[in-house]
């Protein structure tokens, strides 16, 4: 065999793989999975290694009987505690990106009934003024959305979340997108300001 001819097969079948968006709709399409099922793994195709964890519940009405509708927790973030960004570009860059993670995810799942989206960042940190170096995870962002604030953000619905291929250069449509999810958000913890960056 000659290597023109590995190259051409291995071309052809990294061609093959399906994308997760592609993934994510053949899961939502599939009758079979049940619709918790549907939002982890779907989850899980979308998010990869940033997913830490996830917490799937049905929402449950005040008199106690389930409403048909789901509420979902996230935990994302990395698995570094490197960063080469100056404090200020830290915190945006962070809140940008589970920004951009919040719309594929909710972009992609819209047709599910998730009823509210709660979302944290969970990074390894040096932990400072310790007898040992070590470092340890640490929540230090936590939002909040409900279904009907995506209905107010212009673009949600027509805008490729795909369209940004990273969180550096975004499409401006897409970065708009971010933005206003970014300002709907109901914080509910923020203590990015107290990472410090050398």
């Amino acid at each position: 065999m000659t290597f023109p001819f590995f190259c051409i097969l291995f071309l052809f079948l990294a061609g093959c793989k399906p994308n997760p968006k592609d993934e994510v709709q053949r899961i939502i399409a599939d009758p079979h999975v049940p619709v918790e099922e549907k939002a982890r793994q779907a989850s899980f195709l979308l998010l990869g290694d940033r997913l830490k964890e996830i917490e799937v519940i049905p929402d449950i009405r005040e008199d106690g009987t389930p409403s048909g509708k789901l509420k979902v927790t996230l935990s994302v973030g990395g698995n570094s505690a490197l960063t080469f960004l100056g404090q200020k570009e830290y915190k945006e860059r962070m809140k940008l990106e589970v920004a951009l993670l919040t719309f594929r995810l909710l972009q992609t799942l819209r047709q599910l009934p998730i009823e509210s989206f709660r979302i944290s960042i969970v990074k390894p940190y040096y932990v400072k003024n310790s007898p040992t170096e070590s470092v340890e995870e640490f929540e230090v962002f936590r939002a909040r959305m409900e279904r009907d604030s995506l209905d107010s953000i212009r673009g949600f619905q027509n805008v490729d979340s795909f369209a940004a291929d990273s969180y550096d250069s975004p499409d401006p449509e897409v970065l708009d997108v971010m933005v206003q999810i970014v300002r709907s958000w109901k914080v509910e913890l923020d203590e990015l300001n107290r990472v410090e960056v050398n």
